[in-house]
């Protein structure tokens, strides 16, 4: 990212970041760079953090639905059938990104 940002002179327009850990180093990378730069950025994230609320730029963060995960994961068991493979499907739910959506959940 340090390279891309010398190369480009900014951040890119948007950066999908896809595990926690990886946001944890974009979010370290954030302090080398002006404030501003950050908030030029589209982010998203497919972990969700909490403490993200408190950042000073925006993050749209999606959360696992895990009990529905757990769920579908127990029907598979019970309702086993040999040569079978279904793909299930379950959607994160959007997580906010700032304080001033904090009543999510």
């Amino acid at each position: 990212m340090a390279a891309r940002f010398e190369t480009l002179g900014r951040m890119p327009g948007g950066l999908f970041i896809n595990s926690i850990t990886a946001f944890e180093g974009l979010v370290r990378f954030s302090l080398q760079v002006p404030r501003q730069a950050m908030r030029e950025v589209g982010t998203v994230c497919s972990d969700w953090d909490p403490f993200a609320a408190h950042l000073p730029f925006d993050v749209t963060m999606t959360r696992q639905n895990v009990e529905a995960i757990i769920a579908e994961g127990y029907a598979l068991v019970d309702n086993y059938a040999p040569g079978e493979n279904p793909m299930v499907v379950v959607p994160p739910e959007s997580a906010p990104s700032s304080e001033r959506e904090s009543n999510w959940r």
